[in-house]
């Protein structure tokens, strides 16, 4: 949907979130920067959203606005997975507990922050870790259904360029509904090259697991995960595996209470 003026805009926003009965995602295009803005400074404000379950984004390059309303339990899945993945490295002893209180996991916090061209946008991302003080996620991790996900694909670009030097990786998870209830999962993981341009770095089938790799694990750095943090004498390339098994099995659990199953 676009050209609509903003105070159209906002008003379908608004309506779209009191009214909500189950998931849908609200995509408005075109959308300027000085009105997307606006738009979310409002929401920000508007008592009757405050309650509503629901992640905003704009993107001030590609002049995208949407809402997510009523994630699903496929869309909050990650969140168990990363939080047990923390206290595997804990117990394996690549964390203290002290480092493992730095490392903030947080979701749907809005993220505003960002470098120019992107200095207008909005983010509430599905999780993000943000070490210590600092300002900015340094992973992020977003997640959808395939037919959402390029708009995830396209805000790679506004987590990477505009949140630079502090957000290191970033994580898309994209779920496929096929026939009989089944579901398809893969995830992608992306950071700035050599040249400092985002690009994809791995990739790796969730569902069906059997297509997958056995005891396949994604991989990020101490120093990724830290960003900007220090932490003295220890090795920034010291790498902390992502269980892929345990993902799935967080995932199928939360397909059942969806009706669902993996593909």
């Amino acid at each position: 949907m676009s050209f609509l003026p903003p105070t159209e805009l906002l008003s379908q926003i608004v309506t779209g979130m009191i009214q909500r009965v189950y998931h849908k995602e609200l995509v408005f295009t075109d959308v300027e920067p000085s009105w997307g803005s606006h738009i979310i400074n409002s929401l920000d404000v508007h008592g009757d959203v405050e309650s509503a379950c629901s992640r905003l984004h704009y993107n001030s390059v590609t002049k995208i606005l949407w809402v997510r309303l009523m994630p699903t339990e496929i869309h909050a899945c990650h969140q168990l997975w990363l939080r047990n993945e923390n206290f595997n490295w804990m117990a394996s002893g690549q964390l203290t507990l002290e480092e493992l209180k730095a490392l903030r996991i947080l979701v749907g916090i809005t993220i505003r922050t960002f470098k120019p061209p992107y200095d207008k946008s909005c983010k509430e991302p599905d999780l993000f870790i943000r070490p210590g003080e600092q300002r900015l996620p340094s992973v992020v991790v977003e997640t959808g259904w395939s037919e959402t996900y390029p708009r995830l694909q396209s805000d790679v670009d506004l987590w990477l360029l505009g949140g630079k030097p502090y957000v290191k990786v970033v994580m898309l998870l994209k779920w496929t509904l096929v026939e009989d209830s089944k579901v398809e999962g893969s995830i992608e993981v992306y950071s700035r090259d050599l040249t400092g341009i985002p690009a994809r770095r791995q990739s790796e089938i969730v569902f069906p697991a059997n297509q997958g790799g056995q005891n396949a694990c994604l991989h990020l750095t101490r120093g990724e995960l830290f960003g900007e943090v220090d932490t003295p004498g220890r090795d920034q390339n010291e790498v902390f595996n992502l269980s892929l098994d345990d993902l799935r099995a967080v995932a199928g659990n939360a397909m059942q209470h969806m009706r669902l199953s993996p593909a």
